[in-house]
Parts: C-alpha cells; sequence; structure tokens
C-alpha cells in the first residue's frame, strides 16, 4: 500500500481514510485486546485539504484472549511449544 501522502497526493482520499481507520483499529488490538469488527467513522477536509479523523459511532468489537509471549522466558516458552 502506497505512503500516507501519497495517497494524498495522488487523490485517493477513500483509500486514504482507509488506512487510517485500519491503524486505529491496529493500535486498538494491540493496546487493549480487542478486535474491532464494524466502525462508523467520519472523517473532514479542512480548507488545506487535510483530512481530519472526528467522530466513530457504532462500534462493534469482541475481546482478544492473548497471552503476551513476550512475559515468557526462553524456557517457558520451550515448554510452552512442546507441550502443544
Amino acid at each position: 500500500m502506497l505512503e500516507d501522502f501519497e495517497l494524498l497526493e495522488s487523490g485517493q482520499k477513500k483509500d486514504y481514510v482507509y488506512k487510517q481507520c485500519l491503524k486505529m483499529c491496529f493500535y486498538l488490538q494491540k493496546v487493549r485486546n480487542i478486535e474491532i469488527l464494524q466502525m462508523k467513522t467520519e472523517f473532514i477536509e479542512d480548507d488545506n485539504k487535510n483530512i481530519w479523523f472526528t467522530y466513530c459511532s457504532d462500534i462493534h468489537y469482541r475481546i482478544l484472549n492473548v497471552r503476551k509471549i513476550e512475559a515468557l522466558s526462553p524456557k517457558e516458552l520451550e515448554r510452552e511449544l512442546k507441550a502443544k
């Protein structure tokens, strides 16, 4: 996928907005362990052609049951993998 500025320069506003939504979803997945299934978002474009996220509603999500593998020591990780 193109970089953010490349999307804006080429006039692909929908792709830029979609990429920003994916970034928000990724952040929530990593920080809060939730997966966004669906959401409605609003963006506006100002006079300087900057696109701004303004609002999000009707958010549907699910909680992820993820263990942090980084917290395990190498020996514990090896034991866990052998047990499976």
